[in-house]
């Protein structure tokens, strides 16, 4: 493989993250929310409860960071905080009935988007960038 390849596998990376924000917009505008809080909310409502610190490592991000669009998404009624009953310091955050209507509503508009046209591209890409990172993660490189 040839230093042209990677270019370009970044390149395509890139432009399809891009590609992907933009054919969502109006969704994010429609229910006034951003890519990121949206990407907490599916993640939170794929995992069931998490803790802050849960939360930020799937995200690969500062539990500091999180917290500003956890508490929006809190008072918007699509997160509920619940307090553990064994351990007072620790917070689990759970995705409201609302949260979870507003993340599957999400996955809808998207597959709505891409029905009969790269669905099959779709499935293919995904195969192959996971098979791309399982490798890649067997390396151990960091």
């Amino acid at each position: 493989m040839d230093k042209k390849v990677i270019q370009e596998v970044e390149e395509l990376t890139m432009r399809l993250q891009e590609d992907g924000l933009k054919w969502m917009v109006p969704f994010y505008e429609e229910h006034e929310i951003s890519f990121n809080e949206l990407r907490i909310l599916r993640i939170i409502d794929e995992s069931g409860r998490l803790t802050l610190n849960q939360l930020a490592q799937h995200m690969r991000k500062a539990a500091t960071n999180l917290s500003i669009a956890v508490s929006k998404l809190e008072k918007r009624g699509l997160l509920i905080r619940e307090t553990s009953k064994t351990d007072k310091r620790i917070i689990f955050i759970e995705v409201s009935e609302k949260g979870h209507e507003l993340s599957k509503g999400s996955y809808d508009y998207f597959l709505k988007l891409i029905e009969d046209n790269v669905e099959d591209e779709m499935v293919a890409l995904h195969k192959a960038l996971k098979d791309y990172s399982d490798k890649m993660a067997s390396l151990n490189l960091g």
